[in-house]
């Protein structure tokens, strides 16, 4: 059995039938999946601070916490982050661990040293061998529908904090429009950054090349918000002043593709 045949079973020995319907129940209604996801990228939050992020108000935010911690509903996806709740303000929620590693990104290290060799071994084959390794891919997923429902929910997510961010852009031309000044004189406003990235393709080893540079950038990204991270422990930055940033790239092709 190959390391990724391995990888795969016991994937699937943790997935299981209960585990997996709650799951799929988070996906179903958006507003569980944002706040999954709002935890999942910015860290422990309450209530008042999901609701900012997710422009949505307390009540509604609750009601669906509730829910992604109940135990009746299967394995839970929210527990209480004790350490933060007794810091700060407010009950704080962080993942469980079956939701971290459904929800949550893959650590720069697996990325760095099983990713990136996996796609140099892709990139070094045929054409033909990709192609038939990319057919493969498709043929062995049952849950196509799924994926189109998963990726439909983190596209409304992103949509979410677009929008936030587009807020505080007009907020705080409008405030200093009115002669108002920053309270954070180290970080007075938020920003907006676009970035359209396009290129043409005709081997589905371009596809492959296109994925070890974002992969790459991963990487060099994580090891960036490692050093930060370590640079603000060290200044004493408390965590309701660490402002996040979110960036995300949506690819894929923008072709009609025929079958015969």
């Amino acid at each position: 059995m190959s390391e990724n045949d391995e990888h795969y079973d016991k994937y699937k020995k943790f997935l299981t039938t209960e585990l997996k319907g709650r799951i799929d129940a988070v996906y179903t209604v958006e507003t569980r999946f944002a706040i999954i996801m709002a935890i999942s990228n910015f860290g422990s939050a309450n209530i008042k601070r999901i609701g900012k992020l997710l422009s949505k108000n307390n009540a509604t935010i609750h009601h669906h916490i509730q829910w992604l911690l109940d135990e009746k509903q299967g394995p839970p996806m929210l527990e209480i982050d004790s350490k933060m709740t007794q810091s700060r303000r407010g009950i704080y929620y962080s993942l469980t661990a079956e939701a971290s590693r459904v929800f949550g990104d893959a650590p720069s290290e697996a990325l760095e040293s099983k990713m990136l060799p996996k796609l140099d071994e892709i990139i070094n084959q045929s054409d033909d061998k990709i192609n038939q390794f990319l057919i493969g891919i498709l043929m062995d997923n049952p849950t196509i529908k799924e994926m189109r429902v998963h990726e439909s929910q983190r596209l409304r997510y992103n949509h979410f904090l677009e929008n936030l961010m587009l807020n505080n852009l007009e907020h705080a031309y409008q405030s200093l429009k009115d002669g108002k000044k920053p309270v954070n004189d180290k970080y007075p406003f938020g920003s907006i950054s676009n970035y359209d990235l396009t290129l043409k393709v005709s081997k589905s080893r371009h596809l492959f090349e296109v994925m070890r540079i974002m992969t790459e950038f991963s990487v060099s990204f994580e090891k960036l918000s490692e050093k930060i991270k370590k640079e603000m422990d060290e200044d004493g930055i408390p965590e309701d002043e660490r402002i996040p940033l979110r960036y995300h790239i949506v690819g894929g092709e923008i072709a009609e593709f025929q079958f015969k």
